[in-house]
């Protein structure tokens, strides 16, 4: 009699964990993915300082390793604004385990190359190219003088070439205030750079409405291709859903599909936004998570996987 229970109680077991398993790993459908979906906004600049307390802001690095968006006042930075798609995810298969955290593409290349120059070669390069841009303006300003002085506001034009003269003394202003920081940054020799990001996930609540939240980074891959997000609070928002990797590896990528907030059906993966999830259909106009699109190619679920390790 005990034995017949102990097998009933181990068959009840038994068919409640295959059915639990089944139900984690059965493959999604269009309704459940797009509750997945999520859209990340970055914001960043990158912030020179050195012992003697002087600050300076820029948003990027151009190919000459000038900086631009320039400023030495918190509230005059302009950070650049990069936008992709993303997903909640969960961590492990077996069950429900986001615990806010986001998977999306954001190719880090700007900041490879800040990380590749000393930030004492880019001051100096920046002093020599505000130093050439106001010797040229001081040139400008002089003939500007000389215009403004032999006409007068009776004549055509006078009035667009006094307002001009007036942008070339504020931009002037602007640059001899800029090289005075830079030649105290040029006189101190231990200069750092900082960068400083802003995540946010935006995302459709239970009624439809967007919501926001703000995210920090857990870890990138080593091609600086994908990263992990976690909210701030470390919990995913109530009626989202996350998507969940098999534990066995997809080889075959055939007549794949890509989820993306650029359609609101399921589109080829080379129309998909970087940041889209890829699926591979199945059964019943169902599909199986299989990888992430990037700007050029895709990263699979595996390579996904490995973003965990990096994040713990």
């Amino acid at each position: 009699m005990k034995k017949r229970k102990l097998f009933g109680v181990l068959a009840a077991i038994s068919v409640v964990l295959i059915s639990w398993c089944t139900y984690r790993l059965w493959p999604d459908d269009t309704a459940y993915a797009r509750q997945v979906l999520t859209q990340i906004d970055l914001k960043r600049y990158y912030q020179i300082s050195d012992e003697m307390g002087n600050n300076l802001f820029f948003s990027t690095i151009s190919t000459d390793t000038l900086l631009n968006g320039m400023a030495w006042k918190v509230k005059d930075i302009h950070p650049i604004h990069k936008h992709t798609d993303g997903f909640w995810i969960n961590q492990n298969w077996l069950y429900p385990s986001c615990r806010g955290r986001i998977v999306t593409a954001i190719a880090d290349t700007m900041n490879l190359l800040v990380s590749a120059i000393k930030p004492a070669q880019l001051i100096v390069h920046q002093l020599k190219a505000c130093q050439y841009e106001l010797n040229s303006l001081k040139q400008q300003q002089h003939e500007l003088r000389y215009y403004l002085r032999v006409h007068g506001v009776q004549d055509i034009g006078y009035d667009i070439v006094a307002k001009y003269a007036t942008k070339i003394h504020m931009r002037r202003d602007t640059l001899e205030k800029a090289i005075a920081l830079l030649q105290r940054f040029n006189r101190n020799g231990k200069i750092s750079i900082h960068r400083a990001d802003e995540y946010t996930a935006t995302y459709k609540n239970t009624k439809g409405k967007t919501e926001k939240k703000h995210c920090s980074a857990l870890a990138k891959d080593k091609h600086n291709s994908i990263l992990l997000l976690e909210t701030e609070d470390r919990k995913t928002p109530h009626g989202i859903n996350a998507i969940t990797i098999v534990p066995w590896k997809i080889t075959k990528m055939l007549d794949t599909m890509a989820i993306t907030s650029r359609f609101s059906s399921p589109c080829p993966v080379e129309f998909a936004r970087p940041g889209s999830m890829i699926f591979v259909p199945t059964h019943m106009n169902k599909g199986r998570f299989a990888g992430i699109k990037l700007q050029n190619g895709y990263h699979d679920s595996e390579q996904i996987k490995e973003l965990f390790h990096l994040g713990k």
